[in-house]
């Protein structure tokens, strides 16, 4: 009994967070009437980081969503997608289950969501990539812009994708 609610709490947060993630809801502007900057002072100062760490403003980063069929799947794309520096990182949730309407009928199915962060500007390549090794007809490949995060996060990030913007002499 402990056990299922601890795995339907986790559930609800994961939901929450990346529904507040797909809508690009800023969390802290809803909860109250001090400005998003004022909140990003007080959370940085209960979690000890400092608020030049965090950035403020838009960055040149996405998350990607893709679901997949199986571990086996999102092991392989997963790693493609970094080795190939289309990613920095790709987080793998399993047991997500997800309905949907395909060729006229509701279907429900078990599947791996990948949390894929990258530069916006490898976003065509990226979805480019997934749908040649992807095992479904029309995957799914949504983003969603990161509007702020941890500086030495985000510079992590692209140092670790490749740079569509840099001029090679």
């Amino acid at each position: 009994r402990r056990y299922l609610m601890s795995t339907l709490l986790a559930g609800g947060i994961i939901a929450a967070l990346l529904f507040s993630l797909f809508l690009n809801v800023d969390m802290w502007a809803l909860m109250g009437r001090r400005s998003v900057t004022k909140k990003l002072s007080s959370a940085a100062l209960r979690s000890k980081v400092h608020v030049s760490s965090l950035t403020a403003t838009s960055t040149p980063y996405v998350m990607a969503y893709v679901t997949v069929p199986s571990k086996e799947v999102a092991n392989s794309l997963s790693e493609g997608l970094v080795k190939g520096k289309l990613a920095a990182c790709v987080n793998a949730i399993p047991g997500v289950e997800s309905t949907y309407s395909w060729k006229g009928k509701i279907e429900r199915d078990q599947e791996i969501l990948l949390i894929v962060k990258t530069r916006s500007s490898l976003v065509k390549d990226l979805i480019q990539y997934v749908t040649e090794n992807h095992p479904y007809d029309t995957p799914e490949v949504i983003t969603t812009d990161i509007m702020h995060g941890k500086k030495e996060y985000l510079d992590w990030i692209g140092k670790n994708t490749r740079d569509e913007d840099a001029k090679e002499d």
